[in-house]
């Protein structure tokens, strides 16, 4: 008797990873533009909160679609 394999899951990166990355975000948009240091960690904040929304939206639609395909496979964002 086979085994199936495994269906495709896709992870949405860290937390940690989508920070980090908000944060370079800012501070190259801080280079350009002269904002106050609360100023920047709300918005370092609230980008994180909307791109931990936005990636975990695409983990779920692309894992719905690997369920119809029947793909097979675990796919986790890098941490790099």
């Amino acid at each position: 008797m086979l085994n199936a394999p495994p269906k495709i899951y896709y992870h949405p990166p860290s937390d940690e990873l989508i920070e980090t990355y908000a944060r370079k975000v800012c501070q190259q948009l801080d280079k350009t533009q002269q904002t106050s240091e609360d100023m920047n960690s709300e918005i370092i904040w609230e980008l994180t909160g909307f791109l931990k929304v936005v990636a975990r939206i695409l983990a779920n639609h692309m894992n719905r679609n690997s369920e119809e395909k029947g793909e097979n496979l675990d796919i986790r964002a890098e941490d790099s």
